[in-house]
């Protein structure tokens, strides 16, 4: 009794054969990334998906990377009850997202994306109750999101960017409260951010990018002490950055630029200790840079942290960039100064600091200690 056919990764072409059907044991059918069709060349029938009816013990169908082509046909529908994985990304699927697809009750995970498929995200997926993965990004998806969506209240993962959904992000999500990742980016969203996302206190990461979103009042995020990723870019986002961002310290990833936001960088900023990316740019922020930006030790801007001052350097650099100031070149003698390097003695050094005084001491990174000084000449320099 075959209960596992495993074909996956391989050069295999041609129709996937009607005969699966006859394994009536099988539970687990591999196939995916090959270059197998549907049916023929010319109509793309699923047939094949008819005659897997027959395998009533059917727990996981994985079809992804094949050039299946086609439509999803209506007797999906007619699949085993016992299927829990059903994953067909980058197969060339158009056409609508069946109504029938709903009575897979007992689905653990649906995975179509990186297909064609159109039209609505049908109200009939209320029905697969037990779903704890939806991925339907990367398709041509347009309407509203289905308030039905809100009754998956074992969902884990919804993934439904890079389509043409539009309207409003429904309030409901936010009672979802196993999500863990949150991805509607890149659509024609263009409500205010419900505020009951913000208190899916165990979510991990949070994509609302590249949409018309907008806030009625200032974002509060402070329950959500999980949070890894953040991305609120290229939206309509008004207001002050609330000091409450300051206490995600497992947040690794804060995208807040393209928007209207104004104010200052709150001070609270320096308990993001586990910060590797953060992007304000092209917002209307003010102010001095918040020293507190300092304790920020594990960002990552592609060069080796070599202490704070420079952190610092590069931070103003990219802030003042985003902000489009002005600067002024260097004149043409300065840059010729700077081709000549000047060779320095330890002594001078140590003159400079004051024996390399404590009170000279600017900070720590992995590759030593940062002192300031003065050199015989008058100039201010930083030494490592």
């Amino acid at each position: 009794m075959l209960k596992e056919l495993d074909m996956a990764n391989n050069l295999f072409s041609g129709p996937i054969p009607k005969t699966l059907g006859n394994l009536r044991y099988l539970e687990c059918l591999h196939i995916q990334n090959n270059n197998l069709i549907a049916g023929s060349a010319i109509d793309h029938d699923w047939t094949f998906l008819y005659s897997l009816a027959n395998c009533k013990h059917l727990k996981r169908i994985i079809v992804s990377g094949n050039p299946l082509s086609g439509v999803l046909p209506t007797y999906i529908g007619n699949l085993s009850n016992s299927l829990r994985d059903f994953v067909a990304s980058n197969c060339e699927i158009m056409g609508n997202i069946p109504l029938e697809i709903g009575n897979l009750s007992n689905m653990l995970r649906l995975e179509l994306d990186y297909n064609k498929l159109s039209g609505f995200i049908p109200t009939s997926i209320r029905g697969l109750r037990k779903l704890q993965g939806l991925d339907l990004s990367s398709n041509k998806l347009e309407g509203p999101i289905s308030e039905s969506l809100c009754d998956l209240e074992s969902l884990y993962k919804l993934f439904l960017g890079l389509n043409k959904l539009y309207g409003s992000i429904p309030s409901c999500l936010g009672n979802i409260y196993s999500l863990g990742y949150l991805y509607l980016n890149s659509n024609k969203l263009s409500s205010a951010i419900p505020s009951t996302l913000w208190n899916l206190k165990d979510i991990l990461e949070i994509d609302l990018s590249s949409n018309h979103l907008h806030n009625s009042h200032a974002i509060d995020v402070g329950n959500l002490r999980s949070l890894g990723k953040l991305n609120l870019s290229r939206n309509l986002l008004m207001g002050d950055i609330l000091s409450t961002f300051g206490s995600l310290q497992t947040l690794v990833t804060l995208d807040l630029s393209n928007n209207k936001l104004h104010g200052h960088i709150p001070e609270s900023f320096g308990g993001l200790i586990n910060l590797e990316s953060l992007d304000l740019c092209k917002n209307n922020l003010s102010g001095v840079i918040s020293k507190s930006l300092e304790k920020l030790l594990h960002l990552k801007y592609g060069l080796p942290t070599i202490g704070v001052v420079v952190l610092l350097i590069v931070l103003t650099i990219m802030y003042r960039r985003c902000q489009r100031r002005s600067t002024t070149l260097p004149i043409k003698d300065d840059l010729l100064s700077l081709k000549t390097p000047r060779r320095i003695s330890h002594a001078e050094l140590s003159r400079a600091t004051n024996g390399f005084e404590e009170s000279n001491l600017l900070g720590s990174g992995s590759f030593g200690y940062v002192y300031k000084g003065r050199l015989s000449d008058g100039m201010d320099v930083a030494i490592k």
